[in-house]
């Protein structure tokens, strides 16, 4: 068996990265506030790079599951960024800036067969004025 995830790669293990969570329509996604429906996110490795994308449900939840050609040099500067402006989901937030997650916490590391499944969390989304305002 390898002794690191990168020794693994060597030995042409698969790697998925799974990562699920719920948007808010709020300017501060740690405090809650009504579902933020059919927003468009994005998980970035590291930020700007886009890794895959998905569309919130009628609940503000998600689910990325995305296999990767190499594990990305830091999971620790991936960041998921919410595209869809607030304002779509209450006219009364910004319509300008994105929701920005902090950094993303490993939750586990399964490996069955030849594929490593690497489970994030999100930490949580914070309103950012300066994303999305070009």
């Amino acid at each position: 068996m390898a002794t690191s995830i990168a020794d693994a790669q060597i030995l042409g293990l698969n790697v998925t990265l799974n990562l699920n969570g719920t948007v808010n329509c709020t300017l501060n996604s740690t405090i809650g506030g009504p579902p933020f429906p059919n927003a468009t996110v994005q998980l970035q490795c590291p930020p700007g790079i886009n890794i895959t994308t998905a569309i919130t449900n009628s609940l503000g939840q998600f689910n990325l599951n995305v296999s990767v050609p190499r594990i990305l040099p830091s999971l620790l500067n991936c960041s998921l960024v919410v595209l869809t402006p607030l304002a779509n989901c209450n006219a009364s937030l910004p319509p300008v800036g994105r929701l920005v997650s902090g950094p993303l916490a490993v939750v586990r590391v399964d490996i069955i067969n030849n594929t490593i499944t690497i489970f994030l969390r999100l930490l949580g989304l914070f309103f950012n004025a300066e994303i999305g305002s070009g």
